[in-house]
This record gives structure tokens, sequence and C-alpha cells, in this order.
């Protein structure tokens, strides 16, 4: 930064921000105290490929953080940022198959179609919706994935009312599926070892506990050395899945 320009940001009461987690960690508070500025600088940071930054910008959007949401709508459909897309569809899938659980609660079976089939309907529309925000990408989500419930309650001739929730959509993503049921665990013990092998130790250790132990996502965080955040083992278990075929999108998302 110019010797001029750093004066006049002093001034201005807006020393620049330092690297490092530590600061990380600062621009996540002043994201929830609501300053936008810390949420900018910390979204600016993702988008440069700070892996920590997106990794904390994500714990905020789960959080339902104002601004949070945009900031990843911005980089996953504006910058088109591989990871960010990743995550934003992973947590929109999840909020998807949330309403699908209150849309029809007796059809657990169909829950994961309508969730596909509305982010299909979105994938289709998104350069007429990459300028929305997060409120207004929820609520038109919300609408299809409603259309999609009626149909698939004509579909099997139920005559039951489709409920709307009566609260407005919340952008949180709730808890994530647990490991049973999944490709990676339907696997014999020697197949699973073949699969993993490629793996570096702490990879391996990560989709052991997840799959054979059924550890939650911060118990394994807390195993680790050094231990790692809840997002941290989310975001990693999820890049594993996917490199090694076993439908990252079904496991953790």
């Amino acid at each position: 930064m110019p010797l001029l320009e750093f004066i006049f940001t002093i001034m201005a009461g807006s020393p620049p921000e330092p690297g490092g987690q530590d600061n990380l960690d600062r621009l996540a508070v002043r994201a929830r105290e609501g300053d936008a500025r810390g949420l900018e600088a910390l979204a600016k940071r993702a988008g440069e490929g700070e892996e920590t930054a997106l990794e904390t910008l994500y714990g905020l959007m789960r959080e339902g953080i104002p601004g949070a949401l945009d900031a990843f709508i911005r980089l996953a459909l504006k910058e088109h940022d591989p990871t960010a897309r990743e995550v934003l569809f992973g947590h929109l899938r999840a909020i998807l198959k949330g309403w699908g659980y209150t849309f029809l609660p007796d059809q657990a079976a169909d829950i994961s179609d309508l969730a596909q089939s509305s982010l299909r309907r979105f994938l289709r529309r998104e350069p007429d919706l990459k300028d929305l925000d997060g409120p207004k990408l929820l609520a038109y989500l919300k609408q299809v994935a409603l259309h999609k419930a009626t149909d698939l309650l004509q579909e099997k001739k139920k005559r039951r009312q489709v409920h709307l929730p009566t609260s407005e959509a919340s952008s949180g993503l709730g808890p994530l599926p647990a490991a049973p049921g999944s490709a990676a665990e339907k696997l014999s013990d020697h197949d699973f070892e073949v699969v993993i092998a490629p793996l570096s130790p702490e990879e391996k250790a990560i989709v052991r506990m997840r799959f054979k132990e059924g550890l939650k996502f911060d118990e394994i965080g807390r195993r680790l050395e050094p231990p790692l955040s809840y997002h941290a083992v989310w975001m990693k278990l999820h890049r594993i899945l996917r490199r090694l075929g076993l439908k990252a999108d079904e496991s953790s998302s």
C-alpha cells in the first residue's frame, strides 16, 4: 500500500487488516455485530482463494448472519468460485430438504427428489437469478419446492393439503445428515481401505471416524491434531468424498 494511502486510511479510522486466523476471527466478530465492512473484508479474502476465510464465511452463512448468504451468492454465481458454488448448493440443498419434510411429511422417499428438482430448475434459470439477494433467492426456491411438492402429491393421488411453514424460511443450514446410508458405509472393510488408500493420514482418519465410527463433525474436529472446527471438517470431508467418487453431495450436504 502506498504511504499516502496508508496515512489516509489510518486517519479515516480503518487501519489495513493484517492476515492470519486471529484477524479472520475478528472480522467474523465484526460481521456478527452488524459491521458490513468486516463482512466485505472477509468475503474479499474468500474470493482471493483463502480457504480459511471461505470456511469462516460459510460458518456465518449457517448462522444466518445478514449479508453472509449474499456474499456467498456473489462469490458462487457472479465470480464463479468453484468451491463457493459447491458449498452454496450444498447449503441450498439442505434447506430444500428441510422444506420438503414440511411440505411432504409422510413422503420421506420424495424429499431428495424435491431438493434435486428444485436445484435443477434454479440452475436452468441461473443467468436470470444471479442478481437476487439472499432472501429473494430463498423465496424463489421456496415457491419452486412448493410447486414440486404439489406435483408429487398429485402424482401419488394424495388428498393431503400441502402446508406452508408458519414462519419465514431461515437461511440456516440445520443439522447435516448422519453418515449411515452413504456410499462409503456400504463398502466392505477391505474395499473401504482400498478406496481410501490414496488419501493422506489425516484424510483417512476423518473418513474412518465419520463412516466407521459414526462420529459427528465437531467430535472429529476435536480428535484431530491440530483440532479443526466443525465447518473445516465438513468442507474437508466434502472434498474427500468428491475426489473418491462417493457422491459427496448426498453424504455431506
